[in-house]
């Protein structure tokens, strides 16, 4: 295949349950080097989507291509040497050493008796080694944390050696450590292997940072597919947060705001104003360019603020705290038809 071309690709795929289809149509391709993730709420159709793509369960109709080959045309053993599945379960194999699982990953090209060759243990140590586990590679399962455990298997797909691996929600029961480890390695992984890796995760602030490509899916639409800030910045992204009131600000560290949230105007350094804006988002208001109806804040420094109330008075804080009380004290002004200067 071309270098360029898509290692996995559908045209008119139709996906969905005892008959009941949830997309119909669907045209989508992955390619090598590519960290693509699927996103959207519960019930959009994720894990259906990816069960259907590694013929864990059958299409409705269409067709699904992997390096240019019909899916229903491989072998389980072919299909085993080019697709890499880690689904969301947690694994209770305890008995089993961190090295016996990775090992199971070279069993497609083992053969019936499953014997391991010189080269085949190499893999295995270079896929515990891609991961950060080799020095645990004698430990029991029923030892390690859950993140440990997800790299375990993570380095059970690399030690399959697929040019495709694809994740249901991989860092679902990690702690935010082990989540943005997990991502940085799939990244990894994709860049240097050039493998093509599609996973699904409802971890949208750390998603948006992490992966090339977003597949997106909600019910009712067509999914809609594309870098991160194209998604972002085409309004795309905001039919995620399209419920319960809430929307999607792209000013805002990408997150949920109240729909009727009170604007705050803020300016100033900008490693001291995301934490503002964490607050002003976490107390129900949102963070907005410097305007003369509302109050505006100026972050001058650590534990330095200036806020210009409605009513054109000046007043320095010097905690997150006091600002807060201070932003109430303002909202509660009648607003003045001139931008108040910061003293």
């Amino acid at each position: 295949m071309k270098p360029d071309a898509p290692v996995l690709q559908t045209s008119g795929l139709s996906i969905g349950y005892a008959g009941t289809a949830l997309y119909e149509h669907l045209e989508l391709k992955l390619f090598p080097g590519t960290l693509t993730c699927l996103l959207g709420l519960n019930g959009s159709g994720k894990s259906t989507l990816l069960r259907t793509l590694c013929r864990l369960q059958p299409a409705l109709g269409g067709q699904i291509e992997l390096l240019g080959k019909p899916l229903q045309r491989y072998s389980p053993q072919a299909l085993a040497q080019t697709v890499g599945v880690v689904l969301t379960k947690k694994h209770y194999a305890g008995d089993l050493t961190a090295y016996d699982l990775v090992a199971l990953g070279r069993h497609p090209h083992t053969g019936f008796f499953g014997s391991l060759r010189s080269s085949d243990r190499a893999l295995i140590e270079q896929a515990l080694e891609a991961v950060g586990m080799a020095s645990a590679s004698s430990h029991r399962l029923a030892r390690l944390s859950d993140g440990e455990r997800q790299k375990i298997m993570i380095a059970k797909a690399i030690a399959q050696q697929c040019p495709i691996i694809m994740l249901d929600e991989p860092t679902a029961f990690l702690d935010v450590i082990s989540r943005i480890e997990t991502l940085m390695l799939l990244r990894k992984l994709a860049r240097e292997h050039q493998r093509a890796i599609l996973l699904s995760t409802h971890d949208v602030e750390h998603a948006i940072r992490t992966v090339d490509t977003f597949w997106m899916l909600r019910r009712g639409c067509r999914p809609v597919c594309g870098t991160p800030e194209d998604l972002i910045l085409g309004g795309a992204m905001a039919s995620l947060f399209e419920k319960n009131g809430f929307t999607f600000d792209p000013l805002s560290e990408h997150r949920a705001i109240a729909e009727h949230a009170r604007p705050v105007g803020i300016e100033g350094d900008p490693a001291i104003a995301v934490w503002v804006n964490n607050a002003l988002i976490r107390t129900g208001r949102k963070p907005s360019p410097i305007a003369p109806s509302y109050p505006c804040i100026n972050c001058m420094g650590k534990n330095r603020f200036t806020v210009g109330m409605p009513n054109g008075a000046c007043k320095n804080v010097s905690s997150v705290s006091e600002l807060l009380t201070l932003l109430h004290e303002a909202e509660s002004m009648p607003a003045q038809p001139i931008l108040p200067r910061y003293a």
